[in-house]
């Protein structure tokens, strides 16, 4: 029985003389697990010392300050020392075990648990390398099952040496994939579509929602405005820059990061990723476990004639820091639509279909601007009733009121100019097409999306009818995807109940006629 301490590299690589892992043997994971989670209590331990600390602030009594200090170091060391003893015994107390149809993680410890994993199951292994991996040389295993509860985390991270994990990944993408793709291969395969550094910063600015890119932009030139023009108002112009900086900078900043040294090949029914700059990741997964194929563009963009191309996969969760808005996988950035489509051929060809795309009907602009006079009637009864409040509001500062007052007007005016822009160009934009294998929703008046997905992936297809479109037979579609990644929202503009419920009509006969598998899926 193998059972590394820590050095596991080494005495892996040296037992091994043949490709694959050895079965039934025990394995420990690197002991920079035990580091990475004592310098997180660190951190907890700081903070909480220091908040603590706020409270001794402004005593007099040295005695009671130098006891309170005493009392703050013990207490850090108590949280430190806790949780390196914690995490030393977890560490020493898991054992990783891979078997012949499954892997085992078990840990012996007061609350005994264990995981059993079938290779079968295994949506995807992806591998982080964050800033102490590296320097390190370690990599985190993360693997994902066909779950909707890790959908945003995976079901084990795992954290070995790089060789260690290479050996693994490649071995468990043998039982996954079928193929004999090794990790170390991946460097030296070509990618699809050439991805440099100016395509990935240029792909960071335009991809963001037209909305924080446009209020990031307004908050930047407001707070120059109140630093440098405006008598020096540094404090109201950090607060606009502070806005600016969260919601557009930082967003694009990490982006560029994380895609940086983009790329993306398919071998057989497999796709691999590997992007990132300060923390690379390698992920891979089945084309079968993908969902639904996105074709995304904000308005700016598009109006350059530049698109990005995404996917919702089952049971995809890469991990690491600031991946909230990076979770579901980019099979392109930001690129001319002839580019994507050459990608979407090489990749995911199974997603190409044509069928006619139908517009909304006619009678779906009374439901449309009936939802946007009510909109505009409660905006404007807002903007009226908060303006006659600014403007008796007496002090001696009431300039500030009146401007809020005056900014509340434009702003419900350009909000109820927005609703009615908004129906009109979905009536020429949003549109609904579907065949027997695929079918398509089109919508997005200002940022655009072409979401294409399969009948067998779709787990609720919910038609809805309110009471401004069920009198004139409209409805809308709402669909819940096969457990995946993301917080896009999918749904349909106003169409005919009829031709929506056709979509759920098609998932049930296929599992009739036997169309549908789930062994396809797996």
């Amino acid at each position: 029985m193998t059972q590394p301490d820590g050095n596991e590299d080494q005495s892996f690589e040296e037992s091994l003389h043949f490709e694959g892992i050895p079965i039934n043997e025990k394995f420990r994971q690197h002991k920079i697990k035990v580091v990475e989670e004592v310098l997180n209590a660190i951190i907890i331990a700081f903070f909480t010392t220091f908040v603590f600390s706020l409270s001794v602030v402004g005593i007099e009594d040295s005695k009671i300050v130098a006891y309170a200090m005493i009392g703050l170091v013990l207490l850090f060391a108590t949280i430190v020392l806790s949780a390196l003893w914690i995490s030393y015994w977890r560490w020493k107390k898991t054992m990783i075990v891979f078997k012949e149809t499954e892997m085992t993680v078990f840990r012996d410890t007061v609350f005994k648990k264990e995981i059993r994993i079938a290779y079968t199951k295994i949506a995807s292994t992806n591998v982080n390398r964050g800033v102490i991996n590296r320097l390190t040389n370690t990599s985190k295993l993360l693997i994902n099952i066909n779950s909707n509860v890790n959908s945003y985390s995976p079901e084990l991270t795992l954290t070995f040496g790089v060789k260690m994990t290479d050996r693994i990944r490649a071995n468990l993408s043998q039982k996954m994939y079928n193929n004999n793709i090794l990790p170390e291969d991946e460097d030296n395969m070509p990618s699809i579509v050439t991805i440099s550094t100016k395509d990935v910063v240029l792909h960071s600015f335009l991809s963001q929602p037209t909305t924080s890119a446009l209020f990031g932009i307004t908050m930047f030139f407001i707070g120059f405005y109140e630093i440098f023009v405006n008598s020096g108002d540094f404090g109201a112009g950090m607060i606009a820059i502070f806005f600016a900086l969260i919601t557009y900078v930082i967003p694009v900043v990490g982006m560029i990061f994380h895609y940086f040294n983009y790329k993306i090949y398919r071998v057989g029914d497999t796709i691999y990723l590997s992007h990132g700059f300060i923390r690379t990741y390698y992920k891979s997964f089945k084309v079968t476990k993908i969902n639904a194929v996105r074709l995304r563009s904000p308005l700016i963009p598009r109006l350059i004639g530049k698109y990005m191309l995404d996917a919702e996969v089952v049971g995809l969760a890469i991990g690491g820091n600031n991946d909230s808005n990076n979770l579901v996988p980019l099979l392109c950035p930001m690129k001319n639509k002839e580019t994507i489509d050459r990608v979407m051929m090489a990749i995911v060809p199974e997603f190409i279909h044509d069928v006619e795309m139908k517009h909304q009907p006619k009678n779906a602009a009374k439901p449309i601007f009936i939802r946007a006079t009510l909109w505009s009637l409660m905006f404007a009864t807002i903007a009226v009733a908060l303006y006659d409040l600014m403007t008796k509001i007496v002090v001696d500062n009431s300039m500030i009121f009146e401007q809020i007052a005056l900014v509340t007007i434009v702003i419900s005016v350009l909000a109820i100019i927005g609703f009615f822009m908004n129906g009109i160009l979905s009536l020429r934009i949003v549109k609904y097409g579907r065949n027997k294998e695929l079918f398509t929703f089109i919508v997005g008046a200002v940022d655009r999306k072409i979401t294409t997905m399969s009948y067998d992936k779709v787990q609720i297809s919910n038609v809805e009818g309110g009471p401004f479109s069920r009198p004139f037979g409209l409805a809308k579609c709402n669909i819940s995807l096969l457990s995946s990644v993301g917080s896009q929202d999918i749904h349909s503009g106003y169409f005919d109940v009829e031709d929506l419920e056709a979509i759920s009509e098609e998932v049930v006969a296929r599992v009739k006629d036997g169309r549908y598998s789930y062994s396809k899926y797996l």
